[in-house]
């Protein structure tokens, strides 16, 4: 499964609008994401993952990385072109502080 660093995925956004989806639970989402990520959480992705385009590619972010490996493997095998944030938000935190 392809990977991405923060740094990376920060380096992409400026430069394009991407599909960022943030698996973690609303409470979590809203106490924290990163810009333009859409709050989809892990419980929802099986249903959810219909509305998705299949020509389109997605990235996947959690808090720390096991969440949205699941989310990614998972829409994965059906058909989906995912990419996996290495770290998650965690990551993003610490290299992109909020003032």
């Amino acid at each position: 499964m392809e990977t991405i660093s923060v740094k990376s995925l920060n380096e992409l956004m400026a430069k394009e609008a991407i599909n960022l989806i943030d698996v973690r639970e609303k409470e979590e989402y809203d106490s924290f994401h990163i810009p333009c990520a859409k709050n989809i959480p892990l419980s929802d992705v099986y249903h959810d993952k219909m509305s998705l385009d299949k020509e389109d590619t997605y990235y996947i972010v959690c808090k720390g990385g096991t969440r949205s490996r699941k989310a990614a493997e998972f829409l994965a095998d059906h058909g989906y072109n995912v990419v996996d944030v290495m770290g998650g938000t965690l990551a993003w935190g610490e290299m992109f502080p909020r003032s």
